[in-house]
């Protein structure tokens, strides 16, 4: 098999894909961590994006964000469960939609 045809066979399976992300992962996770404080809006917007990328099924991408962010997030839910942002933004959950899509409604309405 050529080089060609490997890498089309890799990339028609999403093999590629997921390969480089592995790979910036883990050179993310090797890089020394960032010592910028984060404040309470810093962490809170991670999680949003998080469980977003989350609902998306972007495993990932959310792989090398939690690499490149260093790990800092909410404490868990009860049970280890995921932390929910919703409450603490004052927001009710939309279904079993992130968090995001509440807070964008709720701007929506209020226009």
């Amino acid at each position: 098999m050529s080089v060609e045809a490997l890498r089309e066979t890799l990339e028609a399976r999403g093999d590629l894909h997921r390969l480089r992300c592995e790979m910036r992962a883990a050179m993310l996770a090797n890089q020394p961590v960032k010592n910028k404080a984060l404040t309470p809006s810093d962490v809170i917007i991670g999680q949003l994006v998080e469980e977003y990328l989350t609902f998306l099924g972007y495993d990932h991408t959310l792989d090398v964000f939690r690499a490149e962010r260093g790990g800092t997030s909410l404490p868990p839910g009860p049970g280890g469960a995921p932390p929910d942002v919703a409450p603490l933004l004052h927001l009710e959950r939309t279904e079993d939609l992130p968090a995001l899509f509440s807070l964008i409604q709720h701007y929506s309405e209020q226009e």
